[in-house]
């Protein structure tokens, strides 16, 4: 930690000896334990930022005290980019890049140097009001400015809440529009590209840096016909086992970075969760329902408790399960008692009877199929 933690920590003391609140009262608001508290305080410890924006929420802190907090911050900022300047030059980044023995080391290198970069060329402010969050290279920030931008104009053209906005950009999730809203997330650039056009608001006109319009697809073009869709990379059959082990290892290259021009993808529906995968189906176990090539959207399942009987689920057994082990199936889900049932629509295919549930390492509820309402 740094003194500007230290710094921070005082100034948040002094708003507490003001507002006549004690550490124990504001640990408990904060729901954290009162020696996390004191550690922030003390500056043994760096303020999260959701924890300084609950503070001036929770304290009802002025304008001038939330003010006080942003300079702060804003020093810190500049520093931390400062230091990496320093440590990240011409001549000794090369060294770093020529002595990196792997790709991954090399890659990790060119996003630091990048990130550092954009830092320097455009630092921006690190909070407006304490009530933004940080940005990120491939995000636009959520500031205050932009969203009083974006709800006068949504109060302008007429649309009520984030449901009717969600509807009208044509988005897979209003949920995640509220969130945008109240400020819990920073913007994709196509989901503010289609509500800036939507919304009649010219690019020029929206409070962001030139480095984050830059970031902006051609203004209007969701107008003239453009879908905001989230594509989702489709996961063959013969793949689907190894790539859900590595889903369990939390090592899946694919969700981290593939590219759209040479993995299949397909449109997300209305809703998907952020965590659906797609798989292409080999096999003839489902039929009808599910033919062999359809490709079908599936969303993990935490309890299978809670999951329904009858319901169509992605199976994959562990590497010791007494059956089908390391292996995966599209089976329809029933639960007796303790045992799990796995069977076949179709009657020439495979069932699985008295399952124990340990043997399950990965099961996902098939929530629809790709061009049909299933």
């Amino acid at each position: 930690m740094d003194d500007y933690d230290k710094n921070i920590g005082e100034k948040i003391k002094s708003f507490l000896n003001q507002s006549g609140m004690t550490q124990k009262e504001l640990a408990e608001k904060l729901q954290i334990k009162p020696a996390s508290l004191n550690q922030m305080l003390s500056g043994r410890s760096a303020f999260p930022i959701n924890r300084l924006m609950a503070i001036a929420y929770i304290m009802q802190l002025p304008e001038d005290q939330k003010n006080e907090i942003q300079q702060l911050l804003q020093k810190k900022q500049l520093a931390r980019i400062n230091r990496a300047a320093l440590s990240l030059d011409t001549d000794h980044l090369a060294k770093l890049y020529e002595t990196a023995d792997t790709l991954e080391k090399r890659k990790k290198l060119d996003r630091v140097s990048k990130h550092v970069a954009n830092a320097i060329n455009d630092p921006g402010p690190v909070y407006s009001g304490v009530s933004s969050l940080p940005s990120s290279p491939d995000t636009i920030r959520n500031t205050p400015e932009l969203r009083e931008c974006i709800k006068d104009a949504m109060l302008r053209e007429g649309v009520r809440d984030a449901s009717e906005l969600n509807r009208r950009i044509g988005y897979d999730s209003s949920h995640s529009l509220e969130r945008l809203l109240a400020g819990k997330l920073n913007w994709f650039p196509d989901v503010l590209s289609a509500v800036l056009d939507e919304l009649k608001i010219k690019q020029d006109d929206a409070p962001i840096s030139p480095r984050e319009r830059s970031m902006l697809a051609p203004e209007g073009i969701y107008n003239q016909g453009a879908i905001l869709v989230r594509p989702v990379p489709v996961v063959d059959w013969a793949n689907a086992a190894d790539y859900i082990g590595s889903l369990i290892a939390g090592t899946s290259a694919i969700d981290r970075k593939w590219d759209p021009e040479s993995i299949e993808t397909i449109p997300a529906p209305t809703g998907c969760r952020k965590d659906t995968i797609a798989l292409r189906v080999h096999g003839q176990s489902m039929e009808p329902k599910i033919q062999d090539g359809d490709k079908i959207y599936c969303e993990p399942v935490e309890n299978l408790e809670e999951l329904p009987n009858n319901k169509i689920v992605v199976v994959r057994f562990t590497d010791s399960a007494k059956e089908g082990a390391g292996c995966l199936f599209c089976k329809r889900f029933r639960r007796i008692g303790g045992e799990i049932f796995l069977t076949s629509d179709n009657p020439a295919g495979r069932n699985f009877n008295e399952v124990p549930p340990i043997d399950i390492a990965w099961l996902g509820r098939v929530t629809g199929k790709y061009d049909d309402d299933f």
